[in-house]
Order: structure tokens, then sequence, then C-alpha cells
């Protein structure tokens, strides 16, 4: 399972104000490796996903990458590619770098305004990365993945990987962060905190929710599931057992003795 440390954003082109354009980053979660760049491609695009110019008559006033979340102790790093380029083809690079492993935040803001009339176009958003250790990078296709309730740990094809919140159960359903299914599952997630709208894709299947809600789009295809992504901890925790299942996933879940469940193992 070859993961991908580079992440393409599709930033959403719209008519603001007569003088005012601007696109928002799909907040998202990439995948990186500690003590190695992770490199985010940002995209200035129309809703259909086609990249298109800033402008060459348009020069940049603003450009910002805080680091709003990260390890306790790490060293994070952030830097632009051209933004020239940018103006021109709109498209360019966010480079991230943390020393240690975990999740890092990134609040991004690229402002342009026009030379001569003021008109002003930008790009602001939140960039999520989770860093593993390099020898926690699971590179062949998975094979079983275990997640334990109340864990920050989980397995996967038997390396113990570090997570940065446990799974819960809730109404006799599991949770797990996303960026656990992330890593477990070899899927993409793209999460919009400003619509609580999810993108989750694998391979050539589609899946689109919304925070608290139960209607799922599968493939574009309306399905309902009893259950639905919630937010914990400032965290957006997925549920299980529908999404994997969705993906082609069996679980089995094992419980103590008094039938709460422990672990879940999921396998292919």
């Amino acid at each position: 399972m070859k993961r991908k440390i580079m992440m393409l954003f599709l930033l959403v082109f719209c008519l603001v104000t007569q003088t005012s354009y601007a696109a928002t980053l799909s907040d998202g979660t990439a995948i990186g490796v500690a003590q190695q760049e992770a490199h985010i491609d940002i995209v200035y695009a129309t809703a259909q996903g086609a990249a298109i110019a800033i402008g060459d008559n348009y020069q940049l006033v603003n450009s910002s990458a805080i680091v709003t979340k990260k390890p306790e102790n790490a060293t994070i790093t952030t830097h632009f590619g051209s933004l020239s380029d940018f103006a021109a083809t709109g498209k360019t690079v966010l480079n991230v770098y943390s020393d240690m492993a975990g999740e890092v935040e990134v609040e991004i803001l690229l402002s342009y305004q026009e030379k001569n009339s003021g008109q002003q176009k930008f790009v602001d958003g939140t960039v999520a990365i989770c860093f593993y250790e390099a020898d926690q990078k699971v590179q062949q296709p998975l094979e079983s993945a275990v997640f334990m309730v109340g864990q920050t740990t989980m397995l996967c094809d038997n390396q113990t990987l570090d997570i940065d919140g446990a799974p819960f159960i809730r109404d006799g359903r599991l949770y797990v962060p996303q960026c656990a299914f992330t890593q477990a599952l070899n899927a993409e997630i793209y999460y919009n905190e400003t619509t609580g709208t999810i993108n989750l894709t694998k391979n050539n299947q589609t899946f689109n929710m919304n925070i608290d809600e139960n209607v799922i789009f599968v493939n574009g295809t309306v399905q309902t599931i009893d259950t639905a992504p919630t937010i914990m901890d400032q965290q957006v925790y997925l549920p299980l057992r529908p999404l994997a299942e969705f993906l082609g996933y069996d679980l089995l879940f094992t419980a103590d003795q008094n039938g709460n469940v422990q672990t879940v193992i999921v396998t292919q």
C-alpha cells in the first residue's frame, strides 16, 4: 500500500463581490514522514477542478502559513513553492516539515491584488498532515488493521502505529479518527471545516458525507447509514463499519466477558 505524501487540494473559484474573488481550501489530511518534507499541491481552480491563473497583472500582497497544531516540542517549518508560478498557472506547493511524528495543522493565506484596479483574489484554508515515523510507514497492501477501543495505538500488518485519538463506542457504533482511518484503509479524506463536508476517495470510489448527518453519497448515489460522522475533541471521527464495508473490507469484533467491544479487526 503506497502512501501518498503529496495531496491535492482543489480550490473552488467563486465571485464574492465586484472587486474580490476568493477560493477556500477543501480541508483534508495528508500523510507525511517525520524528518522529511511533505508536499501539498495547492490549486486555484474552477468548481470543475480545472486550474486557472491568478493573472500576470496581479501582485502578491500577503502570504502566510501559520502552524496551529503540532506535536509537543516538535519543530515545524513551512514554505511555499514559486508564488510567481501560482499567479501564472494557478498551481503552487506548500512544503511542511516536522521533526516528530504526530498531526500538524497549518492555516494558509495567499492574497493577490490587481495592480491598477485594486481587485483582490485570495486563497485561505487549513491543511492537516499526519506525520509518521519512517519505520511506521506501511508500504505493502493492507492485509489487516486492528483498532483498540480507548487506545491511541493501532496495528497495521502487525506494526504498531501511534494515532492522535482513541476509537470509542457510541450507541453501539465504533468511531475512529479520520487520520487513523486514512492510514489503515489507504483512503484519502478531505474535510471542509466551514461546511462540515467530508469527501472520501479510494481508487475510483467516492463518498460524500456531512458531520452529524446519516446520509451518504456513494459514487453519486444516495444511501442512508445508521450513524454519522462526528466531532470529538476537535477531531473528525468516522463510523468505521459502514465506510469499511462500502470499501470492501470485512470487520471482526472481539469483546470482553461482559460483551463490551475491545478490538475491531479490519481485513480485505
